[in-house]
Formats: structure tokens, C-alpha cells, sequence
């Protein structure tokens, strides 16, 4: 569906950005065998993941519209 109006250069961050903005979510298994990756998301994390507003509206758009299209062809 394209880049977004301001997407962070950091795909992880756009990634546990958008799971954690969820405030019924407050657990993400994160599957990786490099335990440095896990270390730049637990710091990610505690910074707050600071993914704007507008790209998780448009995230959460784009999430409604594809689970749209599964149901359709299902």
C-alpha cells in the first residue's frame, strides 16, 4: 500500500509500534536469534516507541482494509 506520510526509518520500531499502541496489548513475542536485536527492541520499548498519530491511523486503516479483502475472498 505504499511508504507512510512519515514513516520512521526503523521498520521495528513502526513494527512494535503499532502492536503496543493497543491498549489491550501489553505482551509482544518477538522471535529472533540475535540477541542484539532483542536488546535495540527492549530499547525501543522503553523509550516509548514514538510513532505518530498519523501513521497508526493510517496503519490501523490499512490493517481494517486487508482484513476486509481476506473475508471477501474467503
Amino acid at each position: 500500500m505504499g511508504p507512510l506520510p512519515d514513516e520512521p526509518s526503523d521498520p521495528q520500531l513502526l513494527a512494535l509500534g503499532f502492536v503496543l499502541a493497543r491498549p489491550e496489548v501489553d505482551t509482544v513475542i518477538v522471535g529472533t536469534h540475535n540477541p542484539d536485536h532483542i536488546r535495540a527492541n527492549i530499547k525501543l520499548v522503553e523509550r516509548g516507541l514514538p510513532i505518530s498519530s498519523r501513521n497508526l491511523e493510517e496503519l490501523y486503516k490499512r490493517f481494517d482494509h486487508a482484513g476486509e479483502e481476506w473475508r471477501q475472498r474467503t
